[in-house]
């Protein structure tokens, strides 16, 4: 019996030794360059029986016969190696990956209401992705403003020399022509528009997408210059959490968190970033070049996904600022009778999202959105206070259409601004009230294989202004595979405000209301773009974009001259028209580890009602833009930025400096954490170099128009965990 008994045991570790006495080892690497991959995933074919490599990867108890190994790892081409055991060498082998082709992956663009994929629309875009917004997120995880000044045709520059406010200009035009949105909200206009680039911290999105030239037919007034639209993450059932510190030299600590995580039914992201900052006077005048900043940012998003494939999102945007400059002393301490010139904003901004979107049939989509925000906020100029508050809303609703040869878009909105001043800090009511309904069409024809044609209309009657009729229309044609081009035109308005950047600077001091007389401005632009891209290896590309604008506009809002010698500000429409007209060359070289991108911009912008200085101010007729970014495989990344600014023309008809600015980012990923020191302009250029940007009595001071840069040399060091 016993003897019987040891029989199935004998069987059962014989069929074991023959099937599990085989180990294989092997060393993976790069195909081309012979560099060694880590996390590369080796599994036999048809089973889940594995590893993960470190470089070298070693799988036991193999069977004896004939298997097939499966090596792969993203973007890698997968590959099948078929073994044979048992085997008479033992030692490792040498496997080879080839990488896929370097083709970026396929983007959709949300902000032309048509998620279509950028190489098929008509109208000149530009996608910054998800790698460069993580990558701005460890480097500046503040605010998105230094991200957008390395993009072609934008210009991010600082207006104040001591509240730190950046203005964000499109191939020349002042910031209060740019439309800034998220998620396809109109967010920030009007009063809240001020400070609104400084409050987006990075950390919670997927990608920005700029639009150059009008697009009030796409999103209404305010988009005379462009359109710049942050999409955010959404949820996957893998869970993302990201925590971020910052450290810089100018005694600045960030600290951000991002959650979010989803199941079946509901998904949800959380975004709670926070920022403080000690004034800095880096030139040693005794007033601040960095003001001292306290900002909170919170916000929370909820998901609901139905059985339809319908979704439901609703979230909240919460932001507190408090920032100062001036007199260091007045800053630090305590304003005396001496050092008692100080400049103090404090702002709170809440707004809600509310969408919806839903599949009514094999082709036809409905969405609609719904947000309100709520702003306050007291600015403190020296002696002066100016306070108010503002109400914004956006109701739109959508429907798109899928047809084999067109993309429609059929949709309403309405939109209100309602702007209350504090009556108790001046005699002088800039209260206003603006409503605007509009209706909108859209059609992307597929006209012939190689061309699309887009063709939009938007009529818009706004409650003080009347009727606007807005008419786009775009086109984009593939020569050949590589070659394509794009033309478009289309017009925009803008209704007046006092909130515009020489109101700003001068703390809406003595600055008269809107007068019931005054116009919108109106706009027309057209943009003509060529695009080459070419492959010389699956690893190796060459990309290069020429671009031509023209933007005219119409009744632009100046400040009246008569007026202002006599120490008032006071708008009026100007008879002569603004024209910007330039150029933008692109070119851009990639491998799998290397990104060189060299970009030139060329802007001619006159201001026709000034025959004194007839170019329009701050704006560089030449400037250039390099990036060169090295990746290895043993995760460390290397960065190098440049920048030259060329001669602007100054309010007052003199001329500043052109300027060169470079720094260096070098990043090492360690597991869950990436370490980051980067160097930010590293030529230590100011202003204050060329120039006294701060003269006249202490208590009392006067400032130079603000070209350049400020703060001079800033290295932070950035700590960022993934969990």
């Amino acid at each position: 019996m016993k003897k019987l008994l040891y029989l199935p045991i004998l069987f059962v570790l014989s069929v074991i030794q023959g099937y599990g006495q085989n180990t294989y080892r092997a060393i993976i690497k790069d195909s081309v360059d012979g560099d060694v991959l880590p996390g590369v995933s080796v599994f036999i074919k048809g089973t889940k029986t594995g590893a993960v490599s470190k470089g070298n990867v070693v799988i036991y108890n193999l069977p004896n016969g004939d298997i097939t190994l499966v090596f792969s790892l993203i973007g890698y081409k997968k590959i099948e190696v078929p073994v044979h055991f048992p085997q008479s060498d033992s030692s490792s082998k040498i496997i080879l990956l080839p990488s896929e082709s370097i083709e970026e992956e396929e983007v959709t663009v949300t902000s032309t209401r048509t998620n279509s994929r950028i190489e098929n629309i008509p109208i000149r875009i530009e996608v910054i992705g998800q790698e460069d917004l993580e990558e701005e997120t460890v480097m500046q995880p503040a605010n998105i403003s230094n991200l957008l000044g390395e993009t072609t045709g934008i210009q991010s520059q600082t207006t104040s020399a001591t509240s730190g406010n950046v203005n964000i200009r499109i191939q020349g035009l002042d910031g209060r022509y740019t439309q800034i949105l998220k998620d396809g909200f109109p967010l920030y206009g009007g009063f809240s528009g001020s400070l609104s680039i400084m409050s987006i911290p990075p950390l919670d999105l997927k990608q920005a997408e700029v639009i150059k030239g009008s697009s009030s037919t796409l999103y209404g007034a305010d988009a005379i210059a462009g359109i710049i639209n942050f999409v955010s993450k959404a949820p996957s059932t893998t869970p993302e959490r990201i925590i971020v510190l910052n450290q810089t030299s100018l005694h600045e600590t960030d600290l951000g968190a991002f959650f979010s995580g989803r199941n079946e039914k509901i998904g949800y992201t959380i975004l709670v970033n926070s920022v403080n900052g000690q004034a800095v006077d880096v030139n040693h005048d005794g007033f601040s070049d960095v003001p001292q900043l306290s900002q909170l940012s919170f916000a929370p998003k909820l998901f609901f996904y139905g059985k339809d494939s319908s979704l439901f999102t609703i979230g909240m945007n919460a932001t507190y600022e408090d920032r100062s400059g001036g007199d260091m002393y007045a800053i630090r301490y305590k304003p005396d009778s001496v050092h008692s010139y100080l400049e103090r904003s404090q702002s709170q901004r809440e707004y809600s999202q509310m969408r919806y979107d839903a599949k009514l049939s094999s082709n036809v989509y409905l969405t609609l959105k719904n947000s309100v925000g709520y702003y306050t906020r007291t600015l403190q100029s020296g002696s002066s206070f100016f306070k108010g508050s503002q109400i914004n809303s956006f109701t739109e609703a959508a429907v798109f259409i899928r047809e084999k040869q067109h993309n429609i878009v059929l949709g309403s909105s309405f939109t209100t601004e309602n702007f209350m001043e504090d009556k108790t800090l001046s005699l002088l009511d800039r209260s206003y009230v603006y409503s605007t309904l509009g209706v909108f069409a859209q059609d992307d024809w597929h006209i012939i294989k190689n061309m699309i044609i887009q063709g939009g209309i938007r009529e818009d009657y706004q409650n003080k202004f009347g009727f606007y009729t807005l008419p786009r229309l775009s086109a984009i044609y593939h020569f050949t595979e590589e070659f394509s081009g794009r033309f478009g035109g289309g017009m925009g308005y803008k209704s007046p405000t006092v909130f515009t950047e020489t109101s700003e600077e001068a703390g809406y001091r003595n600055v008269l209301p809107i007068d019931k007389n005054l116009k919108p401005e109106n706009a027309s632009g057209l943009n003509l773009d060529f695009t080459y891209k070419y492959y010389f290896t699956p690893n190796m590309s060459l990309t290069l974009n020429q671009a031509f604008y023209y933007t005219r506009l119409q009744s632009p809002l100046v400040v009246d001259s008569a007026q202002y010698y006599k120490g008032l500000i006071r708008y009026i429409n100007a008879s002569s028209p603004i024209e910007s007209k330039g150029s933008e060359s692109n070119i851009r070289v990639s491998t799998r580890r290397i990104d060189l991108v060299l970009a030139y911009t060329y802007i001619e912008a006159k201001q026709g009602y000034d025959k004194e200085n007839p170019t329009l101010s701050f704006v560089p007729k030449h400037r250039l833009v390099g990036t060169f970014v090295v990746n290895t495989t043993n995760k460390w990344r290397f960065g190098l930025e440049t920048f030259f600014t060329g001669v602007q023309h100054l309010p007052d008809n003199t001329l500043s400096h052109e300027y060169f600015v470079a720094g260096i980012m070098v990043s090492k990923a360690i597991g869950n954490f990436t370490i980051v020191l980067n160097g930010e302009n590293l030529t230590d250029t100011r202003q204050t170099r060329f120039e006294q940007v701060v003269s006249g009595p202490i208590s009392n001071p006067t400032f130079r128009p603000i070209w350049g840069p400020l703060e001079g040399r800033v290295v932070n060091l950035v700590v960022r965990m993934n969990f």
